[in-house]
């Protein structure tokens, strides 16, 4: 049986980062699911970091086990602050989540809203860009939107990253230690503009291609 491996720190920080989250600490939050609520209204950047904390947590607990379980996290295609403010919101109307753990009241709130959902359509990925290849290169033709873009384009190379470190392997490649986000979104978008058979495909998978065509796991 082959061996699973936990997300490596470094990983967990790139993702946070990606997320606009890297400097804010999960730890100074509340340890109880009713004081947190009442804490992240209105939502601060450490509650963010605590959601995004405990998904990630979540994945690699399920990591670390033989047999894995599905993990329950926001669905893609609920951008990131909506998702946030409905964790919060749900726990607020939901007093008897009041003495969970943090932890586990944030578990709750994203099984009881999504029901353990990959993704739902939205028309945008949860990094807030069009969810199809074609409408997303179009999006990011305007300048105003790069960091949008980089985004999307950065969280393709971490999923590819995250199914390495999680399982040993991945579908599809990671980009090379050495290469800047804007090179890496530069190459990604004008690889796209020159695919246009990929137009009609999800963003993620038209960013995922143009990463594993790019940069053939090096």
């Amino acid at each position: 049986m082959t061996e699973r491996k936990l997300i490596s720190l470094p990983a967990v920080v790139l993702f946070l980062t990606a997320c606009g989250l890297g400097t804010a600490r999960a730890q100074d939050v509340p340890s109880t699911a009713g004081a947190f609520a009442a804490y992240c209204t209105p939502l601060k950047k450490g509650c963010a970091v605590k959601i995004e904390a405990v998904q990630i947590g979540a994945m690699m607990e399920s990591s670390k086990s033989a047999k894995p379980t599905p993990v329950c996290t926001v669905p893609d295609g609920i951008e990131a602050e909506a998702g946030h403010k409905a964790i919060i919101a749900w726990l607020s109307a939901h007093p008897a989540t009041a003495n969970l753990s943090t932890e586990n009241g944030i578990n709750a709130a994203i099984k009881a809203l999504w029901n353990c959902q990959e993704s739902v359509s939205t028309g945008v990925t949860s990094r807030g860009v069009p969810d199809k290849t074609g409408a997303f290169v179009a999006f990011c033709d305007d300048t105003k939107h790069y960091a949008k873009c980089a985004n999307e384009v950065v969280q393709a190379s971490i999923n590819a990253y995250f199914a390495k470190e999680m399982n040993g392997k991945s579908e599809h490649c990671s980009s090379p230690d050495g290469v800047e986000t804007r090179e890496l979104t530069t190459k990604v978008l004008a690889w796209l503009k020159d695919h246009r058979d990929l137009y009609g495909q999800a963003t993620p998978v038209g960013t995922a291609a143009a990463i594993d065509h790019l940069w053939p796991c090096h």
